[in-house]
């Protein structure tokens, strides 16, 4: 999240959303006046939450009713900073009622990266998540580019950040992991050079290049591909996506030993 909210072009909405958040929860008398008008409140501010910016933002969008309430309140016009035209003061009323552009975008980019905070929210779920990374990584890409309101630029500059920190994180086991999972077989994953490089990679590794281990492995997987035996038994189709990945390989792989070791390591 810190390489997209490091795009220029997006830096600026962020910062504004924060600018609101800090402006409301640091002065009493606005938290006080905005809390009267909105059932919502802010999330606390931290510099490391796991995806706080996207959070920010969405919650600074969803309470712009009661934001609105706030500076419009006769409360509000009670203030002294508001009497005496304080700067920061000003700049929040004009935020709030005035910059069309900033609650614009917003809308548009938490639309554009919900698909990356959703991802990472994976990543922090209980149970094994590593085999729906690699799929739900290219889904971000094409579910960008469906985003309305975004010029083609922003879209390619968001597209590559994601790709940049995919690049320097994953690791061959994320290949293998997709490649394992029952719901992701397909014939466009067997024909994928990169999956197959990094397969190859990580058997090579784990097997310590014995043949016969190898060997055996080769004959598994295409068990695996072609649903042979307990792999394509219909109950094993159907519970693809009903049970975790694990548990699927621990009811279904009997037929696959090396396969289940690999993929409940």
């Amino acid at each position: 999240m810190e390489d997209i909210g490091a795009l220029p072009w997006m830096k600026s909405i962020l910062d504004k959303a924060k600018f609101i958040v800090k402006f409301v929860t640091t002065k009493p008398k606005v938290l006080n006046i905005f809390r009267a008008h909105s059932t919502l409140d802010f999330p606390k501010p931290s510099m490391t939450r796991f995806c706080y910016m996207y959070i920010v933002l969405d919650r600074v969008l969803r309470v712009r009713k009661g934001l609105l309430c706030t500076v419009v309140a006769e409360d509000w016009y009670n203030i002294q900073e508001v009497r005496g035209g304080d700067t920061l003061f000003t700049q929040f009323s004009v935020l709030v009622m005035g910059d069309d552009e900033f609650w614009t975008k917003g809308d548009t980019l938490v639309a554009a990266i919900q698909s990356v905070y959703n991802v990472l929210r994976i990543t922090y779920m209980e149970g094994s998540t590593l085999s729906l990374l690699y799929e739900y990584i290219d889904r971000i890409q094409e579910s960008i580019q469906k985003v309305v309101g975004l010029s083609d630029i922003e879209k390619t500059t968001l597209c590559d950040a994601v790709r940049k920190r995919w690049d320097w994180f994953h690791k061959p086991i994320h290949a293998v992991a997709h490649i394992l999972h029952p719901l992701w077989r397909s014939e466009q994953q067997f024909t994928d050079i990169e999956l197959e490089n990094s397969w190859i990679d990580y058997i090579m590794r784990w097997s310590g290049g014995d043949v016969a281990i190898l060997s055996e492995l080769e004959t598994e997987r295409l068990q695996f591909r072609s649903m042979e035996r307990y792999l394509g038994q219909p109950i094993a189709r159907l519970r693809e996506n009903q049970i975790a990945s694990v548990t699927w390989w621990e009811k279904y792989g009997v037929s696959t030993p090396l396969l289940v070791s690999i993929f409940t390591i």
